[in-house]
């Protein structure tokens, strides 16, 4: 049995989005540790189809451990919270609370929530020995990772990521005071240090030398034998108003226009998902247009090898490092991607992909019939693209910087 023990802590899991944290889980558990993990957000048992099946065994294997607290066990703790923290917690808990009520009702309540969830935490592993004690993001779930670790009996040092919009580019809830308190912080593009600097000019110097930037790494299979669909556009994404969906519809509609034949492929689910449909059928796209719903990511996977063509459309601050992007170039699939964030990282400036400017369809429209109308260029873009994933996003190579961060 492992006897090196993590306690990982993180919004959601299972999630519709759980490869890249089975991924480093697989990592860890590779180099000798268990992992607990412990999701702030209660278990929804529909979601575990999700779960890569690595990570599914990990799971039936007992080398990780998921533990969702009940709502009961949650009420109890609160009922009891005088037996466990000490005075330092509830004074520093309605800093954090006073912190989030300027950022909204809304931040204030889950704040409040992840205080009453880490008194639960508390009780069940108080003493735990743990050698760190880690947040897969910077957000709510950091807030009770900094909390246990600064308060608990054991103490284990608090390893941070800070991914993207939902826990770096907004809602900076006590955001300050966690790098600085953090043992390692952990992110994934130049662009998040270079807007930590800039979110945080005169406190940088306090906590640089504490973050390193660690891409999220893939297992670099063999490249699928699989036949193209003619001149398939892909979108893989959470049809939210913030991914950007909609413009690749526009620019569908600018491509059919055309005389371009193409087919246009949408997997996901979201509450634009209406939205989008009633889109499609405006532009004249339905019998062009497929929407897949939540699939399981080999189903993915396989819809991207098809395609001739990604398209990513982030049209502001949120994905930092969209994962999609890296899994199409590991299939050979070429991309676009809005030229923002960190997304221009992922397609080497341009060199193995086409960038494009956020919320500009025409933009969008105009790279990706150079790309349609090239069999040449796509065959380039598949090559350059999968030889950039093996040299940036190899897990046999982000392995190793992992466990060292962790054991720094």
């Amino acid at each position: 049995m492992n006897s090196k023990k993590i306690l990982m802590l993180t919004s959601k899991f299972p999630s519709n989005v759980s490869t890249f944290i089975t991924r480093d889980v697989q990592i860890l558990v590779a180099a000798g540790y268990h992992v607990d993990i412990y999701p702030i957000t209660p278990l929804n048992e529909d979601l575990w189809q999700f779960v890569p099946e690595d990570g599914m065994t990990l799971i039936q294997e007992g080398k990780v451990t998921v533990y969702n607290f009940s709502k009961k066990e949650l009420l109890l703790n609160a009922l009891n919270f005088w037996k466990y923290p000490s005075l330092g917690f509830f004074k520093e808990a309605m800093q954090i609370a006073k912190e989030s009520a300027g950022f909204g009702k809304s931040q204030l309540i889950k704040s409040l929530y992840a205080f009453l969830w880490t008194l639960s935490l508390k009780q069940k592993q108080d003493n735990a020995n743990y050698e760190r004690v880690v947040s897969y993001w910077a957000n709510y779930s950091a807030t009770a990772a900094y909390l246990y670790s600064k308060y608990s009996a054991s103490k284990p040092p608090l390893v941070m990521y800070a991914h993207a919009g939902v826990d770096l580019y907004r809602d900076q809830i006590y955001l300050l005071e966690k790098l600085q308190y953090a043992h390692k912080v952990i992110t994934v593009c130049q662009f998040n240090v270079d807007f930590m600097k800039e979110l945080y000019p005169h406190d940088f110097d306090s906590f640089k030398d504490k973050i390193s930037i660690y891409h999220l790494p893939l297992p670099m299979k063999a490249l699928p034998k699989v036949e193209k669909v003619p001149n398939q556009i892909i979108a893989v994404s959470t049809l939210h108003i913030r991914k950007g969906i909609n413009y690749l519809v526009e620019a569908c509609g600018l491509l059919k226009k055309d005389n371009i034949d193409f087919r246009l492929l949408i997997v996901g689910g979201g509450e634009e998902e209406m939205n989008l449909k009633n889109q499609v059928k405006e532009l004249g796209l339905e019998d062009i247009t497929t929407f897949t719903g939540q699939i399981p990511y080999e189903r993915v996977e396989k819809h991207m090898a098809e395609s001739v063509v990604l398209a990513h459309c982030s049209p502001e601050l949120g994905d930092a490092v969209p994962t999609v992007i890296k899994e199409s170039l590991m299939v050979g699939t070429p991309v676009v991607g809005s030229n923002i964030v960190g997304i221009p990282e992922l397609l080497d400036y341009g060199k193995c992909g086409a960038l494009f400017e956020p919320k500009n369809a025409q933009d969008l429209h105009d790279k990706l019939k150079v790309i349609l109308e090239d069999e040449a260029l796509q065959a380039d873009m598949s090559v350059k693209g999968r030889a950039f994933a093996e040299k940036m996003f190899d897990i046999k190579i982000n392995s190793k910087q992992l466990v060292e961060i962790m054991q720094a």
